[in-house]
């Protein structure tokens, strides 16, 4: 038996698409007035949607004139579930990424870093960190990202650099630093 409870709310949800071209049905909802954003990581707005849903963390989602990265939270309970809630994070930039892969020098037999020719758009929202010294004492200023991929220390995105990834929400937060 499939809940009324279910069906509420849905006259508020408007079309809505992920960059890869498919479309969903979906409300995104400003944060409450109760609600404080404390950190990188509290949310900016919500996206709620059917519990059969194909939207997934990671996915990347128009709304307006905006894009937002789609990142876990929680679902929404009466007699089993009735809705998905997600964080999302507004995209700032879309970035070019080329990953980090070996190869061995016919010479020296040794494997070697390098950086592909491949390119993959990736989307973060990125944040100014802090500033950290070098080895030389220099000081670098770093950032930390939300990102849609999953990436590799030392991965180069645009003029970044990947030095650290964590997967949290679903999603990949990076520390980058300028290159």
């Amino acid at each position: 038996m499939v809940s009324r409870l279910s069906k509420t709310g849905n006259r508020f949800k408007t079309k809505l698409r992920k960059e890869n071209g498919a479309s969903f049905y979906g409300q995104i909802l400003d944060i409450p007035d109760t609600s404080r954003v404390s950190n990188f990581l509290s949310a900016r707005r919500y996206l709620r949607v059917n519990v059969n849903s194909s939207i997934v963390p990671g996915d990347v989602i128009s709304g307006g004139n905006l894009k937002y990265i789609v990142a876990t939270h929680a679902e929404g309970f009466h007699l089993g579930p009735i809705y998905k809630h997600f964080k999302l994070f507004e995209v700032d930039k879309e970035l070019q990424w080329k990953k980090k892969s070996f190869i061995k020098n016919p010479v020296t037999g040794i494997n070697e870093m390098v950086l592909s020719e491949q390119y993959e758009t990736v989307y973060i929202s990125l944040q100014p960190s802090s500033d950290v010294e070098d080895a030389i004492k220099i000081p670098q200023e770093t950032f930390i990202a939300l990102s849609n991929i999953r990436m590799q220390r030392d991965d180069s995105i645009d003029n970044y650099i990947v030095t650290k990834v964590n997967e949290v929400l679903g999603i990949y937060m990076l520390e980058l630093k300028e290159v």
